[in-house]
């Protein structure tokens, strides 16, 4: 990577496998019952605790400095995928979401001080409150969309599996017609890497 390269980067939280297989359950069935929806690939699932846009290869190394400090002062924990939604109406909706249940304060924590590291550095802080939320479904139009709303809340609480939350990763996403590929750049492991 050349310190000029324009590189599309964000900072994320990668769920574990037994999370993922759950929700790629879920995104089959629901991938079955029509809609225009341009569901994630499992592979691509993932927390954004930060989007920081389009960035210089230059400034990979001091991204990834601060994302090391800011791991450095927190322990390593258990959180939970819970619940599946979407936002917009029924009649307008945009992202299918699910949730997190426990861990989610935790979560909010390592968020708020990453986000403030990163504020001081240029990157600007989100607009709105972050909620931890992962996207798994882009709904292109809403045509056909009333059935997967039903089946998305029926399944409204539902608990999809626990992940370790031990690192923060600093990903690229190149965006391609079929959707975005994830690559990552740097590793932050957490401090205190034991579960709690």
């Amino acid at each position: 990577m050349n310190s000029d390269d324009v590189i599309r980067a964000f900072v994320a939280v990668e769920i574990g496998e037994k999370a993922r297989d759950a929700l790629a359950e879920t995104v089959r069935r629901a991938g079955r019952l029509g809609g225009a929806v341009r569901w994630v690939s499992p592979e691509a699932m993932h927390i954004t605790l930060a989007f920081l846009g389009n960035i210089f290869g230059a400034g990979v190394e001091s991204l990834s400095s601060a994302l090391d400090t800011a791991a450095a002062v927190a322990a390593g924990f258990t959180a939970e995928i819970r619940g599946i939604g979407f936002f917009g109406r029924p009649e307008a909706p945009r992202v299918v979401w699910a949730g997190v249940g426990r861990g989610a304060d935790r979560l909010k924590a390592v968020q708020a001080d990453l986000s403030s590291r990163l504020a001081s550095m240029g990157y600007g802080p989100e607009e709105r409150e972050w909620v931890p939320y992962l996207t798994i479904g882009r709904v292109k139009s809403a045509r056909g969309f009333g059935d997967t709303a039903a089946f998305l809340r029926a399944g409204g609480d539902r608990v999809f599996g626990e992940f370790p939350v031990d690192r923060l990763v600093l990903m690229k996403s190149e965006l391609r017609p079929e959707g975005p590929v994830y690559s990552r750049m740097h590793d932050s492991p957490l401090g205190a890497a034991a579960m709690r």
